[in-house]
């Protein structure tokens, strides 16, 4: 057994580790000359404080009990998760992808499912889909409680990796405080139980990282095992997300820099250096390439083609969906640029950007205890595709998931940052307690927090925005629907297993695709979608809705959950699922008197409903201020329409209306006021650009109303009713071939 050197001792001894080729055992038959002699011996590798923890078992075996431990948790825990928003997708794509490898390609339904409505479900990897099918066919339990055990397995690797990462760098002690730093993040934990794109491509990217840095540790002449790996790592990251190719160069960074630390660019040595490094690098990345390809079946079918298409698509991907941020629901291609800057921040453990903090506070000695190329390469994975995004403006939403994989890399500088205080505090005893009780005081919070918002963790929110409550209302919570598992598991109970035999009921949703499942089979019931402002327009008797998209004024203003709620599902104060019962049928009636023109019916109902019954109702309002519109009651359209903002500001609807009423008014300058507060809100209401055009043309302005027909138009290409009043505008402006074109167009 090697001695064990004491932390204390401040002699040097041989920094090359046992399992590294010595850099001057590699090129002592080149003769190096002097400079290039003093560059390899200034190469940093890790310190004698990280050997003393490598060569005591202490820390490993605390390390491999709380990480078995924490597997073991996960496990259990797996199974009372709901089903997220893109589980059933990824579900069905994954048992037509395992149609693909099994016909040796012959089967080509994944590339075409019916409920993949735009085609993108090809561009994703579907190792994790593939695996989670296969193991489906022999498990014993259901679909989804299978696949979130699996999930929730692949999330423990990731967090495990992130810990061997921290080991190979600063020793198991360090491994420790990573593991229990991302085991005990709320966020990353919560996704890691039912996110079937995020967490693989996370943990794709992690487990590449640390053969990264084994394959710098011992170059010049890695082993096979670790090529291999590394390989291996690049084809899970590729075969979850064509985004994976980020990880070649994040191989490319780390390789690049050890190359120019270790031998410097010197004239005649530095070419014959670059060489062992260039085709184990070309190796790895091919290799890992190839896999990524086994692991895509679209990637298969044209690996460089079909890569390149991939990429192009994804950097302009066209779904935009309403976000709650900063109070506000704004479209996700309209979020400001430091969105998932601020997300990172207020959704996870202050802890942890404490410790990345330590780390730029004492740089100087986190840069001598540390191989400055392997911690760099760490922060530079989470740093570039940050700064990235940011710069691209990509259009991200549902929080920072989008990003998970940056966690694990974050998080490892952190733990460095924590050991380095460590460390630095070693002979301060006050101090250096003081860390393990920061460290310890964290853990418990999220302990405690797992304990009590279980099965819910992931809609976490730190002190920085006063908790998960203070966050209400202003941020996204249950935006994945994972909360609908418990809200229908209350349903079944306590309303379908209680109707009387033979009974059933109509139920509407937001989240009609989790419950189609969740009641999978069950003739007591059928599920019909709405969203939770339009649900006067169906038929039904009871209503489960999540959270999402609820306008924030009516949860800060108490006029959510609304009138008829029987049950709500919540975490502290928080409302993440409601059941409704219909307390009257008449707001439905009232929609059909409107949509058949029958505006006399629609006022009285619709009166009726907002004295008597819930006067928060959108949809209601919606009819009665339209049905005033209709009969030219103009003044009192516009009084319903403005009273709309105290439960939804800026309802689309309600503005739409006011400004066709100030139109018919002849207050052409206020419509056109009212129509342009529309659309700085949402670009793509052809409704909203064609009365807009209408009003410019009363206002003379041409090529302002040309512009706003013909927008509206490029959205809805069989409006006719466009090409007929731009055909009456361009020739009153004397456009002639414009005019001809709409003419043509109709």
């Amino acid at each position: 057994m090697a001695k064990k050197i004491n932390p204390k001792n401040k002699a040097v001894p041989d920094p090359i580790p046992n399992n590294v080729a010595s850099p001057k055992e590699e090129i002592k038959n080149t003769e190096p000359s002097q400079q290039e002699a003093v560059i390899l011996e200034n190469v940093a590798y890790p310190s004698q404080y990280v050997e003393e923890y490598q060569q005591s078992g202490l820390f490993k075996k605390i390390f491999c009990w709380v990480a078995a431990i924490g597997l073991v948790l996960m496990s259990i825990l797996s199974f009372d998760y709901g089903i997220s928003g893109d589980e059933q997708d990824m579900s069905e794509y994954g048992k037509s992808a395992l149609q693909f490898y099994t016909s040796a390609g012959k089967d080509t339904s994944a590339f075409k499912l019916p409920l993949d409505k735009d085609r993108v479900f090809r561009y994703y990897g579907a190792w994790f889909d593939v695996t989670a099918a296969a193991i489906n066919k022999v498990s014993p339990f259901w679909e989804y409680d299978t696949r979130h055990l699996w999930n929730a397995w692949v999330g423990w690797l990731a967090m495990l990796f992130t810990g061997l990462c921290v080991q190979r760098l600063a020793g198991w002690r360090a491994a420790l405080i990573a593991f229990g730093l991302i085991y005990l993040s709320p966020s990353f934990f919560g996704h890691s139980m039912n996110n079937p794109k995020d967490i693989p491509f996370a943990f794709g990217m992690v487990f590449s990282l640390y053969w990264f840095i084994r394959i710098v540790q011992e170059m010049p002449n890695p082993s096979k095992k670790t090529l291999f790996w590394a390989m291996l790592g690049i084809g899970l990251a590729i075969g979850a997300r064509i985004a994976g190719l980020m990880s070649i160069g994040f191989l490319a960074f780390m390789m690049g820099i050890d190359l120019w630390r270790r031998y410097g660019i010197i004239s005649g040595t530095f070419s014959s250096r670059i060489i062992p490094y260039l085709w184990r690098g070309l190796a790895v990345a091919v290799g890992g390439f190839a896999i990524g390809m086994l692991f895509w079946p679209y990637g298969l079918l044209s690996p460089i083609k079909n890569t390149l298409y991939t990429l192009k698509h994804i950097s302009h991907f066209p779904l935009s969906l309403r976000e709650l941020f900063e109070g506000e629901l704004i479209l996700s291609a309209e979020l400001p640029r430091y969105y998932l800057f601020k997300f990172l921040m207020i959704s996870n453990p202050v802890i942890v950007f404490i410790g990345l903090f330590s780390a730029l506070a004492f740089l100087k000695s986190f840069a001598k205890r540390y191989d400055a190329v392997l911690s760099g390469g760490l922060a530079f994975a989470f740093l570039f595709p940050l700064a990235y995004i940011t710069y691209q403006h990509a259009n991200v939403y549902g929080g920072w998931r989008h990003i998970l994989f940056v966690y694990p890399p974050l998080v490892a500088v952190s733990a460095l940052g924590f050991e380095n205080l460590l460390r630095q505090f070693e002979e301060k005893k006050a101090a250096f307690y003081a860390v393990i009780g920061l460290l310890g005081l964290a853990g418990t919070n999220s302990v405690f927090w797992y304990i009590y918002a279980h099965p819910n963790q992931y809609i976490y929110y730190n002190a920085l925005v006063g908790g998960l409550d203070g966050a209400t209302g202003n941020y996204e919570t249950d935006y994945y629907f994972n909360g609908m598992r418990a809200t229908s598991d209350w349903f079944r109970t306590e309303i379908l297993d209680k109707l009387p035999q033979g009974d059933s009921v109509v139920v509407a949703s937001n989240a009609s695709k989790q419950l189609d499942f969740y009641f999978k089979g069950d003739k007591r019931i059928k599920i019909v979608y709405t969203n939770f402002y339009n649900r006067s327009n169906i038929q039904w008797q009871y209503g489960i809705f999540n959270v999402k998209g609820v306008h924030p004024v009516q949860i800060k203003q108490g006029y959510y959950p609304p009138k008829g709620t029987i049950y709500t599902n919540q975490v502290s104060q928080t409302v993440v699922g409601i059941v409704m019962k219909r307390l009257s049928n008449d707001d439905y009636i009232c929609s059909e008197a409107n949509k058949v023109g029958d505006f006399n019916k629609t006022i009285q109902l619709a009166n009726n409903y907002l004295q008597n019954i819930d006067s928060t109702d959108i949809s209601v309002r919606a009819f009665l201020s339209n049905a005033y519109l209709q009969t030219n009651n103009l003044d009192q359209a516009i009084t319903i329409s403005k009273g709309t903002d105290k439960f939804y500001p800026d309802h689309a609807g309600a503005l739409g209306v006011i400004g066709q009423a100030y139109s018919r008014q002849g207050k052409f300058t206020e419509s056109a006021a009212v129509f342009e507060r529309l659309l700085s809100d949402n670009r793509d209401l052809f409704w909203a650009h064609y009365f807009q055009g209408m009003n410019y043309g009363n206002l003379n302005n041409c090529d302002k109303a040309l512009s706003h027909i013909d927008t509206c138009i490029s959205i809805k290409r069989d409006f006719k009713d466009a090409y007929a009043i731009g055909e009456q505008i361009a020739t009153r402006c004397g456009y002639t071939s414009k005019a001809n074109a709409y003419r043509a167009g109709k």
